[in-house]
Parts: C-alpha cells; sequence; structure tokens
C-alpha cells in the first residue's frame, strides 16, 4: 500500500471540492480531447490528455521517465466526486467529500506581503497552436518575492482552466500562486493553449496544446477502466463508489 500511496500523491493532493468548482465555473465550453506537453522548473516534461464533457473533466498524465506517475484524475462537477486512477498499480481511489473538504483549507492564509501582484498587456499579436488562433498577453509581476514574466496565448472555447493546472502541481494556496490572477485576466469562456514563464531571469514552467480533437467524447472516458480494482485511502480515510 505504500507504493500505492506514493503514487497517488502525485495526483491526490491536487483534488478539492473547489477544484471541481473552478473547474465548472470557469469552463470553456470545449467538449473533446486536447493534448499538452508540460515542462516544469526542474526540466520534467510531461504529456497530459485533458478529456472534458459537460461538467466532467479528466486529467490524464504520463511520464515515459517514471511510469509511476502515469495515471489519472477525473473530477464530476454534477456529481461532486473525485476520481485518482494508478495504470502501473491497475488500481482507483475515489476521494471522499471528507478529506477533499479538509485538503480545500491547505495553504490558505498566506501572508498578503507575498501575494502575487500581476500587469497583463495585451500584445496585439496572434499565434496559432495546435490549428487554432490564439491572442498572445505578457504578464509581469512578483509571486512569492520573485520576478515572474511570461507570454500565454488564449483562444475562446478552448484551452484550459487555469485553476487546473494549479490544483494539478498542488498549489493549494491561493493567496502564494499567480493563478487566481491569470484566471481573473482570461475571463468566462476562454482558455489558454500555450505559456511560458520565466521567473528570476530563469526559465520556469512552461506548457503548449500540441493537438485539439473535438469528437465527441464516451461517458466512459470518465468512469474507471476496466479490470482496474478500486483500492481505499491510506489510514482508513474511506472513499466510495464512482457515482
Amino acid at each position: 500500500m505504500r507504493k500505492v500511496w506514493s503514487t497517488a500523491s502525485i495526483v491526490v493532493i491536487g483534488l478539492s471540492v473547489a477544484a471541481v468548482q473552478q473547474a465548472a465555473a470557469q469552463d470553456t465550453g470545449f467538449e473533446g480531447t486536447q493534448t499538452f506537453q508540460i515542462h516544469n522548473e526542474n526540466g520534467k516534461t510531461v504529456t497530459l490528455v485533458v478529456t472534458s464533457k459537460g461538467s466532467k473533466m479528466r486529467v490524464g498524465m504520463s511520464n515515459p521517465a517514471n511510469p509511476g506517475e502515469s495515471g489519472a484524475m477525473v473530477m464530476d462537477g454534477a456529481a461532486h466526486t473525485r476520481m485518482m486512477v494508478m495504470d502501473q498499480q491497475q488500481k482507483y481511489i475515489v476521494v471522499p467529500e471528507s478529506m477533499a473538504g479538509a485538503m480545500d483549507g491547505m495553504g490558505k492564509g498566506a501572508d498578503a506581503a507575498n501575494a502575487p501582484k500581476f500587469t497583463f498587456t495585451k500584445t496585439g499579436r496572434t499565434e496559432t497552436v495546435a490549428g487554432v488562433s490564439c491572442q498572445v498577453i505578457h504578464g509581469t509581476g512578483t509571486s512569492n518575492g520573485k520576478a515572474v514574466e511570461g507570454d500565454m496565448c488564449v483562444a475562446k472555447g478552448a484551452g484550459i482552466n487555469p485553476a487546473t493546472w494549479a490544483h494539478l502541481g498542488g498549489r493549494m494556496g491561493a493567496g502564494n500562486s499567480p493563478w487566481g490572477a491569470v484566471s481573473d485576466e482570461l475571463g468566462p469562456g476562454n482558455g489558454i493553449l500555450k505559456l511560458t514563464a520565466s521567473s528570476a531571469g530563469q526559465p520556469g514552467f512552461s506548457f503548449e496544446a500540441t493537438k485539439i480533437d473535438r469528437s465527441p467524447v464516451s461517458d466512459d472516458a470518465f468512469s474507471p477502466p476496466a479490470g482496474y480494482t478500486q483500492v481505499q485511502m491510506p489510514g482508513g480515510m474511506g472513499g466510495g463508489t464512482p457515482r
């Protein structure tokens, strides 16, 4: 079980009631599948495949360098369920409401002096990312006391909800995360197709859509894979059956 939980913790820390509610509130209205390449500050590269339909979202992660990190999390905003799928173990965990609520409070109450402050400027430039035209917005500011800047390419009806990236990265404290400011700048119905950022002059987090497929999505995409076994949360935390 220890091995299962070490894998689970990579994704479960990002699942909360707030994550589901934010995803529903900031949904771009996209239905289909979007594939992204993500590069973090430490040079790690992963592929995310985001499948969306209504209030449901499945975020699949694959990392060839570490198969133990491959899996998915499934959020259903209408049913208020969160499920994590671990491919290497062929198991899945349903996160209970009690744990999700507790995790929602993690990191809150951050020092206001360190809260991110950003200024955004519409550059007037456009790019085509994964076949979709998007508007380039430049942002500058500070986050956790460090100078941060970058460009994001924003499209209507496609791209990703920035709140989702925040929770994927385990950035639970909105007070010290730049994602809240980014989300406010985007406005409803808009998403990010490409983002490049630097911090204190050093390359930082980036991602880019590589494929956008608007084919209809089956409800089966949000169910546990056939043959996978449900396991309980460690320490008797429980976990229910997906609705």
